[in-house]
């Protein structure tokens, strides 16, 4: 492995982070233990290499710019970079030095991923929120509501909904076995469809229950290992048109 000119090999395989050496020609003639497993490479094989061969090759990438910057204006720049053969992120800081730039490289993929997944979700419960339709997220064996749309809410009230167990909310739903039609769902992965089913709803809750018609479906969630984690519910309120059907036949 070649030396960094100062010396300062033990410095450089000590840290956490993966840290390059580059020449005025952005090729590598210095590589630590950590920068060979961010780039997935074997040991000693960046040396020499051009840095441009491991970046991605992206427009919109501001590798180039910010690392030509750095070099040319003498100046310490900081991004992050998406590497889509790896399928990672890195946070680099560039560091002008005497004959080329230092190159620290730390891996970030797993805060990416949660700020994209926590920024997907927040647009998943807008657009939910706003669907013409009533949907509902349980999760577990036991049914735990994650979320239910403004759709949803209403068809129960003012009951509160999320983090409890659809059996603690619904207690009458439970006793008309809707509970065990979630149940064979997560169970199974097989879908369940009823269309204009009789759900007595105790909406005010008062003690009496109303006949309130739906037409719905139980789908069962799946993680990335395929396992079931949860049911999707999506349906629809059509009292009024069963109930105007159910008039004009008497």
């Amino acid at each position: 492995m070649t030396s960094p000119p100062f010396g300062s090999i033990p410095l450089a395989e000590a840290i956490n982070d993966g840290f390059l050496l580059l020449n005025q020609g952005f090729q590598i003639i210095y590589a630590n233990h950590r920068a060979h497993l961010l780039f997935r490479a074997q040991e000693g094989s960046l040396l020499q290499q051009s840095l441009w061969s491991l970046v991605p090759d992206d427009a919109t990438s501001p590798y180039r710019s910010e690392l030509e910057r750095a070099l040319r204006d003498d100046v310490t720049t900081e991004f992050d970079v998406f590497y889509p053969n790896l399928y990672a992120w890195h946070e680099v800081r560039a560091v002008p030095l005497p004959d080329g730039l230092g190159l620290v490289l730390r891996d970030i993929t797993d805060r990416q991923r949660l700020l994209r997944h926590e920024a997907e979700r927040a647009y998943l419960r807008e657009l939910f929120n706003t669907a013409p339709v009533a949907i509902s997220l349980y999760r577990g064996p036991y049914h735990r509501i994650e979320f239910a749309n403004v759709l949803a809410q209403n068809i129960i009230g003012d009951r509160i909904t999320e983090g409890r167990e659809f059996r603690e909310v619904l207690p009458e739903a439970v006793e008309q076995g809707f509970l065990a039609l979630l149940d064979d769902v997560y169970r199974t992965g097989n879908p369940y469809y009823a269309k204009d089913a009789l759900v007595q709803i105790d909406r005010r809750d008062t003690g009496v229950r109303e006949d309130r018609y739906f037409t719905f479906t139980y789908q069962a969630l799946r993680g990335f290992d395929a396992t079931i984690d949860g049911v999707l519910a999506i349906g629809v309120e059509v009292t009024e048109t069963v109930v105007a059907r159910q008039q004009s036949a008497q």
